[in-house]
């Protein structure tokens, strides 16, 4: 399976005049057999896309990608996320003999 994934980025807005807001890893929810049909749509959606864009002064990149990489990519930030996270968090837990313990992670 193939999925259109996009970088969307804001250009000259009040907030960071001097630097594009920008959105990664945006995904288009299709899902698409092969990577030629993923190609196509991606090409058709640039086209249509291309005049709101333009004069909303907006880019956007599009690409193909496996699904599996999305996911695998998608997995590893979470991870990341969730290490971050669960820093100096509450951690109760039971071993076998059903004593309880209770420290910060």
């Amino acid at each position: 399976m193939w999925n259109i994934i996009g970088t969307i980025c804001f250009m000259g807005m009040a907030l960071s005049p001097d630097h594009p807001l920008c959105w990664n890893n945006a995904t288009i929810p299709m899902d698409f057999e092969n990577e030629t049909s993923c190609i196509l749509t991606r090409d058709r959606l640039a086209v249509d896309l291309n005049v709101d864009m333009n004069a909303r002064n907006v880019r956007m990149i599009l690409y193909c990608a496996e699904k599996k990489k999305i996911d695998m990519e998608k997995k590893e930030n979470n991870d990341i996320e969730k290490k971050e996270k669960g820093k100096n968090e509450q951690v109760e837990s039971t071993d076998d003999k059903g004593t309880y313990y209770s420290h910060l992670r």
